[in-house]
């Protein structure tokens, strides 16, 4: 394992998130429209496209040092594997209070071509779980990928850099969900913790 292994790793996961961060913010997105024109409407679409291949990009050009932190021995793999699983279920229950047709892009494509003039806006969702949490869908990931039988150094390095952007991120996504919802949004932040369901933790 080479001393620059993790840096390299910081630094490739945290260029993903700067540009990830950047495509979806409110400038990049007027930018767009601006030089898109009608074709914005595939703006959605080719920013999932690039954050996926990005992303790919980085996980195959990160180093992957050959070091094991941890390798859970049995039954208690078992225990954290079922607790991992618990978790995927709880991130597809999470999924489903969003419009993935809206957020994949292919409400506003099919909008567009369907001679729907304006998109159909975000919807504030308060569901069962948004009782507990704000960000339901980061909980859930950040446990899926905590919850693991076997640790590298690698891995490890890519779960706190993911989870700190998770809630680093969350910040910046509020303020736009205030200007947005206004009074009512920021009452929900008052009453609901961020992303831990604990009151504690805001």
């Amino acid at each position: 394992m080479s001393v620059f292994d993790v840096p390299v790793i910081i630094f490739l996961l945290a260029g993903f998130c700067v540009v990830h961060s950047f495509l979806a913010s409110e400038k990049a997105k007027k930018f767009a429209a601006k030089r898109l024109g009608e074709f914005n409407i595939f703006y959605r679409a080719i920013y999932n496209a690039v954050s996926v291949l990005l992303l790919a990009f980085v996980l195959y050009a990160s180093p992957k040092p050959p070091v094991i932190i941890y390798d859970l021995p049995s039954p208690i793999d078992l225990i954290v594997f079922f607790l991992q699983a618990l978790s995927l279920v709880g991130v597809v229950y999470a999924f489903k209070a969003m419009d993935l047709r809206e957020l994949l892009g292919i409400e506003q494509i099919s909008n567009y071509y369907g001679g729907i003039e304006t998109e159909t806006p975000i919807k504030f969702r308060h569901g069962k779980l948004h009782k507990y949490m704000r960000h339901p869908l980061y909980f859930f990931l950040i446990l899926f990928a905590g919850f693991r039988p076997e640790m590298d150094v690698f891995y490890f390095t890519a779960f706190v850099c993911f989870s700190s952007y998770f809630y680093i991120g969350s910040f910046f996504e509020e303020k736009k969900l205030v200007k947005q919802f206004g009074d009512s949004y920021v009452e929900y932040q008052k009453s609901v913790p961020r992303i831990f369901p604990l009151k504690i933790i805001k």
